[in-house]
């Protein structure tokens, strides 16, 4: 049913090659997660959050791991596998450069990248209450979602980066006790928006996020399966 309806709409939608989304030289993943981005555009139409990345001029890769987290007391950058989008910046400009020439052979200056954005297709995720919002515990279950959710919230920082890095910044900063950050509300908002219009298709990804804590990502089957 998913993919009968995925087809239809982008028969009716035409849509520009997604070039400015870019993968890893080694990248097993890179065919299904150029299906599965054609099938969130499908789903959100122009307006939506990876069809605003996809067609920027700006570069953004999209990979299953990257040294992006910067550790202080080391003065070095680890590896992560965890779900994220790093937005560029004067601080990891440099770091950045290097990890798109490693993975992708691309020599780009700071101002052609809009980030890097780390998402496995096949990992979704139980999701928690943020812990104190509405008095709850730790480990008390919000919903549980597939990895084509997880993927729209990261592309959705993405969006709100390149929308305004100024403003991203900001509200990055400016905390929510039921959100942790107004950068992760507004990721949240967007992320419920799939999940509600993919609903509306007969699409099921899974349940909306009530709050922002604790994730646990679980291996499944394809980037629409919930755990």
């Amino acid at each position: 049913m998913k993919k009968t309806i995925l087809l239809v709409l982008l028969s009716i939608i035409n849509f520009s090659a997604l070039a400015e989304v870019v993968y890893s030289q080694n990248d097993d993943n890179q065919l299904q997660k150029e299906e599965l981005l054609n099938d969130l555009i499908a789903i959100m139409g122009k307006n939506g959050s990876v069809s605003y990345v996809a067609n920027h001029e700006k570069y953004l890769l999209w990979t299953n791991k990257a040294a992006v987290l910067f550790d202080s007391r080391e003065n070095v950058y680890k590896e992560t596998k965890l779900p994220s989008f790093t937005m560029i910046s004067d601080q990891n400009s440099q770091q950045l450069q290097k990890i798109f020439e490693q993975q992708t052979g691309l020599i780009l200056t700071k101002d052609q990248i809009a980030g890097i954005l780390i998402a496995d297709p096949n990992e979704g995720a139980i999701m928690y209450y943020r812990e104190g919002y509405l008095s709850s515990g730790p480990k008390k279950v919000d919903s549980k979602v597939a990895p084509a959710v997880i993927i729209y919230h990261e592309f959705s920082h993405a969006k709100d980066s390149l929308l305004s890095s100024f403003y991203f910044t900001e509200m990055a900063t400016q905390f929510d006790k039921r959100y942790k950050n107004h950068a992760e509300k507004s990721a949240v908002n967007q992320q419920n928006d799939f999940v509600l219009t993919a609903q509306s298709l007969g699409i099921s990804v899974g349940g909306l996020r009530q709050s922002y804590g604790q994730n646990d990502l679980v291996k499944v089957l394809d980037p629409w399966t919930i755990p």
